[in-house]
């Protein structure tokens, strides 16, 4: 169950976010765990000067402040930095992790977007590695996009390394018609696609693949077939099925689920509620070793 609120007052806007959810410490566990997360993030922005300052405070052990400013110098650059103190669970508070991150956005009309976020450990000692992500997307024509998204994490040391996740996307829209394909170097693929039938009713393609270099590793096919329905002007109706075959893993279960979703607008009020739930088709077919049901529920207040 997640409830979250949203409230502006002038320069000021204030978000909160309480989840309560359920696991289990291990698998054969009969007994849920109960975990309360709270989340504060006030933000005070500044139109005037075009510097915004946002913080976080999290039960869960995390603390940020981030600082950031657009037009820095050049029309559409936005420079920022911020700090982030993060208590990884179950470790003392002589494990606090502290991070100074430094980030760069710059967007050039419709032709060129690039983004880059660099994190420095403060620990002196620290084995940690430094995180760099970002992408750069251009549009060489109307309506098309390609680019590249990275994830970077560096070592240095003895024993410095880097660790690399880059994707390769492009993207296009053609009338009611949207879609991409992405492709990355750990040979992974994806094609998504959405087509808005009407004013109230859109559906959506999406299929991903793995073909894992280690010969020890079998493939993995997911496919999704979704589609959404307006009811009325507050209300609207989603529902996703997904398949998920074995690919020749004979120790692999076949995934079928079913998602379930409702969304209300509260009517006069800034309000949403969702209901959602996804079912395990494949149990109720008699198929064992996949993800239970499940149900939620949530409530934004702006």
């Amino acid at each position: 169950m997640k409830i979250g609120t949203e409230t502006k007052s002038g320069p000021w806007t204030l978000k909160t976010t309480g989840q309560r959810s359920f696991f289990k410490v291990n698998k054969t566990d009969v007994d849920e765990s109960e975990v309360y997360d709270l989340t504060i993030e006030p933000t005070y922005t500044c139109a005037d000067s075009g510097i915004t300052v946002e913080a976080k405070v999290q039960t869960q052990n995390v603390n940020s402040v981030l600082a950031s400013k657009n037009d820095l110098g050049l029309k559409g650059l936005k420079v920022s930095a911020g700090y982030n103190q993060t208590i990884p669970l179950g470790k003392a508070a002589a494990d606090i992790e502290q991070t100074i991150n430094l980030g760069a956005n710059f967007q050039h009309e419709n032709l060129l977007r690039f983004k880059v976020n660099v994190g420095v450990p403060v620990e002196a000692s620290s084995s940690r590695a430094f995180p760099i992500d970002g992408h750069l997307v251009v549009s060489p024509v109307d309506n098309v996009h390609v680019g590249v998204k990275y994830n970077l994490n560096y070592t240095t040391g003895e024993e410095s390394k880097l660790e690399k996740k880059i994707e390769f996307k492009i993207a296009g829209v053609s009338g009611a018609t949207r879609g991409h394909v992405t492709g990355s170097l750990d040979r992974r693929v994806g094609a998504f696609g959405t087509h808005k039938l009407n004013d109230d009713d859109q559906v959506g393609l999406a299929i991903r693949a793995e073909f894992p270099e280690d010969k020890t590793k079998f493939s993995k096919l997911s496919i999704d077939v979704a589609g959404s329905h307006k009811v009325c002007k507050d209300s609207t109706l989603g529902a996703k099925f997904n398949f998920e075959p074995t690919m020749g893993n004979e120790k692999a279960k076949t995934g079928i689920r079913l998602g379930l979703g409702f969304v209300y607008n509260l009517p006069n009020t800034n309000a949403s509620a969702t209901l959602a739930a996804d079912v395990n088709i494949a149990s109720l077919l008699g198929t064992e070793g996949q993800k239970p049901h499940s149900l939620g529920f949530e409530l934004k207040l702006k």
